[in-house]
């Protein structure tokens, strides 16, 4: 007999041996724990799967929330610099007022303080 072989017999032997040790400690009630166990394993393998669906629904919500900003960032971003620029374009170089400066800094002044 091959060693191959005399391992294949050693093995059948114990886990004849095991199912029989398994049989005297639970007695009738192995195959009710078999089934319990099977059930368990089955629940969480439906739940492990449910997760990944739930992840991946949640992966794709959260980059099109992210695409979605992006784009409305990008838009009120050139709006404001549109208005910046036409506000710019309506200043002239004359001089101020001195009375419209100093109500221009009083104003400013309170507004730090506040």
């Amino acid at each position: 007999m091959s060693k191959k072989e005399q391992d294949t017999v050693v093995e059948n032997v114990n886990d004849t041996k095991m199912d029989a040790i398994k049989q005297l400690i639970f007695g009738e009630n192995m195959v009710e724990y078999d089934q319990r166990f099977q059930k368990m394993m089955e629940k969480l393998e439906d739940t492990h799967r449910l997760l990944e669906e739930k992840i991946e629904q949640l992966d794709h919500t959260l980059n099109a929330t992210i695409v979605d900003l992006n784009s409305e960032f990008e838009s009120k971003r050139l709006k404001l610099e549109d208005d910046f620029n036409i506000a710019f374009d309506k200043l002239d170089n004359k001089k101020t007022d001195r009375k419209a400066l100093g109500k221009m800094l009083e104003t400013i002044g309170t507004k730090l303080q506040a």
